[in-house]
């Protein structure tokens, strides 16, 4: 597995890569804000009426579900990293 690892990138572009993916992610979450399944604030809201959902609140939930998938991936590059340089 080192091996394969290694033939793809060698250890500091591993680093490089981690690091340029985890900068992006925490862009898209600080313009785009965390993903949120439940209310921020808290509260329970009964609707009464069908309500139209905005389609830019769909939008900044996937972006932020993006970023935050951003960041894990550049974690794991930045592990691949250490794994195989040693």
């Amino acid at each position: 597995m080192k091996a394969i690892l290694l033939a793809i990138l060698s250890p500091p572009s591993w680093t490089i890569l981690g690091l340029a993916l985890t900068l992006v992610g925490l862009f898209l979450l600080f313009l785009f804000g965390m993903p949120y399944s439940l209310r921020p604030d808290g509260r329970d809201y009964l609707i009464s009426e069908s309500a139209t959902k905005d389609p830019w609140n769909t939008v900044h939930s996937v972006l932020g579900w993006i970023g935050l998938a951003l960041i894990f991936a550049g974690t794991g590059c930045q592990i691949v990293s250490l794994w195989v340089s040693a």
